[in-house]
């Protein structure tokens, strides 16, 4: 992801969130936990924030709460910029620009003429602004309503920064060393003024028409006093890591933002910098402004924000997470207790149903992958090359040995608190399968064989069972001792499996969900209509199931699994394990600290790909039926694989409902819109993409 940065803007954010208990939400980290990529407060009041998931957060209290705002984008968003409280502009990939023009409620697209990388947006009034992107600028004079490119030489450019009117800046990676572009004629003409140090630059500053600083991937702020003609060797900040952003309250006093929580002050023009704040090792801070000489606030990675009151001498994470380490696996006993694990060891729990977690400090420091608990106290947990169990309800852990020190053992599965199994490889990708009968604490390997590595395993009963990995399937009817073919299929995986009971069962990884009726006789392949791998699977009763996906989705099957729909999650962490207490709610979890938790089976919209063939276009068809009462069908064609958005308006365009508003495979697909809570009346429909968009009207008679 490309570093993002602003200038001459003022930005905050807070840790709390506003937001309706529908759909999937987020319970850690608080507000949310997606990349942070830009923030901008238009007063004490008022400011949004944009995120790579294609939404403006907005507060009006000062941060305090914050509202989610649906771009009508198919794209990643990278930058936003209001000119003033109604008026504003976001920014993202494939050459998207959109416009609100009522504080963010309402955005429209505009075109951009171009598919490049938008990087950041800045306007110096109220009609002329600023696109900084992949080898080029963007500039309009007309308040967005057209947009001409010029070519500049070099790779992704980052700013702009105007210290008045006429004289701006633009920096940028070039293919050897870093750029720098400058104008003094409002945008109309750049001039190439690069230094020609081996350096990529993220972020340029301007304290006044002459003073500057410009710093980038190696950590080294460099200084001119002429308005770039000159430029001198450098001071190191953050080296060998980047600086992301570099800011400015005065002459004298700047502030630079990086990588691995890093933030470094100035205090004499640039001469001498000063470490401040760097205690999240592995989350990187994107952006860094001020509100006053002593109020500033810091964003970056997995939603995290800190905040400073006294000019950057202490920051305070002011985002809420428990932790940031990346979660694997998560398991509910009760609609009150749950557990998740970390790839770093570390185990927590909830018994608030996710208000709040406990490190319960194992002091395990080893990966763990799977998880599961057979009653309220009796839990196992396996990962790389270790196995872990707790016998009440998490207070204590106790290590036993597989016999498999040195490889993971990614399958678990339990039929009772004494007989289990684990499935994995050694550091010889040896296939393995373990077995226990007296509740892990001795196993027996079963030496399965071959040289396909079993990454799922699930046993119905003490006799019969199931593992599966790429292109292979087998079944024991006598406890693991023979094993036989059940399903083999070239480029096939099967990362998951579950059974309902002896005869229906799944299997999955990418590409395809396989489903068998007959005790894996037979399997019928069901399209994924999902983009990301399977990590986590689970069903509630013969109808009801739920997969947790590597980009971000949950899909959702009411039909035992002949068809699935996604549901939109409004993240873009990997989630890996997913556990539901009932029909309504249930848990994911995933990288960043990822836990996301739905109150109402993840909402009530299905999107059901009823095709898998590759439409020659996009195409939006006529509802049906139309005029309808209470609910319609929406039907439309998509021909390649990217994020699709529909969205419902009524009569005066205001949007009342998003339908869809997720990445998709190339296939058909349709949608049910319900009309229960709004009045009889036309209505509209949007379907829009990266590079299409097709409206139709309909009508609802009650």
């Amino acid at each position: 992801m490309k570093k993002l940065f602003f200038c001459l803007v003022i930005f905050i954010l807070s840790r709390n969130f506003a937001f309706s208990q529908t759909g999937w939400q987020w319970i850690n980290p608080i507000p949310q936990g997606n990349t942070l990529e830009q923030i901008q407060m238009l007063n004490s009041s008022t400011g949004y924030a944009v995120t790579t998931n294609n939404t403006v957060i907005k507060t009006t209290n000062g941060g305090v709460n914050w509202s989610i705002l649906l771009v009508n984008s198919s794209a990643q968003l990278f930058s936003v910029f209001f000119t003033d409280a109604n008026t504003g502009y976001v920014c993202g990939n494939n050459g998207s620009i959109y416009k609100t023009i009522n504080g963010g409620t309402n955005w429209v697209s505009l075109q951009s003429g171009t598919t490049l990388y938008m990087d950041q947006i800045y306007f110096i009034n109220a009609n002329t602004g600023f696109i900084a992107s992949d080898g080029a600028v963007l500039r309009t004079t007309n308040a967005g309503a057209n947009w001409t490119l010029q070519t500049l030489s070099g790779g992704y450019f980052y700013g702009p920064c105007f210290p008045n009117a006429s004289t701006g800046y633009l920096c940028g990676e070039g293919s050897s060393s870093g750029n720098i572009y400058k104008t003094t004629n409002m945008g109309a003409n750049w001039t190439d003024i690069s230094i020609g140090v081996n350096d990529y630059f993220y972020s340029i500053y301007f304290t006044d028409a002459s003073t500057g600083y410009t710093a980038g991937s190696h950590g080294i702020v460099y200084k001119t006093t002429n308005g770039g003609t000159n430029w001198d060797a450098g001071v190191s900040v953050n080296a060998p890591y980047s600086v992301n952003q570099i800011t400015f309250t005065n002459p004298s006093t700047g502030y630079a933002c990086g990588q691995y929580n890093s933030v470094f002050i100035t205090t004499n023009s640039g001469m001498t910098w000063s470490s401040k704040y760097s205690t999240v090792i592995n989350t990187h801070l994107n952006s860094l402004s001020f509100l006053d000489a002593n109020n500033g606030i810091s964003v970056g990675d997995n939603g995290l924000i800190v905040k400073t009151t006294n000019a950057g001498i202490n920051w305070n994470q002011t985002s809420s997470s428990v932790t940031t380490e990346n979660f694997r696996c998560v398991s509910f006993t009760d609609a009150n207790t749950g557990y998740a694990a970390t790839i770093s060891g570390s185990i927590f729990k909830t018994t608030n149903a996710g208000v709040t977690w406990n490190n319960l400090n194992a002091n395990y420091t080893y990966e763990f992958e799977v998880m599961q608990f057979v009653n309220s106290n009796t839990g196992f947990i396996s990962g790389v090359g270790h196995f872990v169990k707790t016998t009440n309800a998490g207070v204590n852990w106790t290590e036993y040995p597989t016999g498999n020190t040195n490889g993971p053992l990614e399958g678990i599965c339990f039929i009772d608190a004494n007989t289990g199994f684990l499935s994995g490889y050694n550091n010889t990708f040896t296939p393995l399968i373990f077995k226990t009968t007296n509740g892990g604490i001795n196993w027996t390997n079963l030496n399965i064989g071959g040289s396909v590595i079993p990454w799922s395993v699930f046993f119905t009963d003490a006799n019969t069972g199931y593992w599966g990995g790429i292109a292979k399937l087998q079944k024991t009817t006598n406890g693991g001792v023979n094993w036989t073919d059940v399903l083999n299929v070239p480029g096939m995986t099967s990362s998951v499996m579950y059974f309902l009971n002896s005869s229906i069962g799944f299997s999955g990884g990418s590409g395809y969900i396989y489903i068998t009726t007959n005790g894996g006789t037979n399997w019928t392949a069901i399209a994924n209509p999902g983009l990301g791998w399977i990590y986590g699977i689970t069903f509630l009763n013969a109808n009801t199931g739920f997969i947790a996906e590597g980009n971000g989705a949950v899909m959702k099957s009411t039909n035992a699994g002949n068809s699935w729909f996604v549901q939109q999650t409004g993240c873009l962490q990997t989630l890996y394990g997913i556990s539901f207490v009932n029909v309504n709610t249930g848990y994911v979890v995933g990288t960043g600290g990822a836990i996301l938790k739905t109150i109402d089976g993840g909402g009530t919209i299905e999107i059901k790909q009823i095709s898998t063939v590759v439409p020659n276009s996009f195409s939006l068809f006529q509802n049906y039926p139309n005029p309808f009462n209470p609910s319609t069908i929406i039907r439309y064609e998509n021909p390649k694989n990217g994020i699709v958005k529909i969205v419902v308006y009524d009569i005066l365009g205001k949007d009342i409902e998003t339908l869809v508003n997720n990445m998709q495979s190339a296939g058909t697909y349709e949608v049910t819109f319900s009309g229960n809570n709004f009045p009889s009346g036309i209505y509209f429909y949007k379907l829009q993409t990266d590079n299409f968009t097709e409206t139709k009207k309909m009508l609802l008679i009650k």
